[in-house]
């Protein structure tokens, strides 16, 4: 989903002035938003931008001149576009699951040309024990030193 950050309270912008509009979102790097404004509560919706990307994997911002419509009721809304999902995907784990399929592309291409991978088994084994470490931290509030 995507909420609205700023603004999030009744504020006065001049129309046409530059204002930073803000969201956190669960879209992944680079998720897409269409961001619309209702000078009426939502009975109708001007579109502002579209295609904006997000800053982060959960936040995005976008600064644009304000609509020249004058009112006391309106309103923004970001939309989700998104970028299209493979068929195997779902959002929100659709980030996770298409990082498998370009680090399985990568390992077959540098197997493919007698090179070896970015990354190894051996480098996935460490990331693996500290991770157990941390958990285990976590759960003696001690520190732990990751088994490899």
């Amino acid at each position: 989903g995507i909420t609205v950050t700023s603004p999030n309270t009744s504020v006065e912008w001049g129309a046409g002035t530059m204002r930073k509009i803000t969201w956190t979102h669960n879209l992944g790097v680079g998720g897409k938003v269409n961001i619309d404004f209702s000078p009426d509560l939502g009975a109708t919706w001007i579109p502002v931008a579209l295609n904006v990307p997000s800053a982060t994997a959960t936040t995005g911002d976008y600064t644009c001149p304000m609509p020249m419509t004058v009112t006391t009721q309106g309103l923004f809304f970001e939309e989700n576009i998104g970028t299209p999902l493979l068929a195997w995907t779902t959002r929100p784990w659709h980030v996770s699951q298409e990082a498998v399929l370009h680090t399985n592309r990568h390992m077959f291409e540098r197997f493919r040309d007698g090179l070896p991978a970015d990354t190894s088994g051996d480098d996935n084994l460490k990331t693996f024990a500290l991770v157990e470490a941390a958990y285990e931290s976590a759960r003696t509030h001690s520190s732990v030193k990751p088994a490899r």
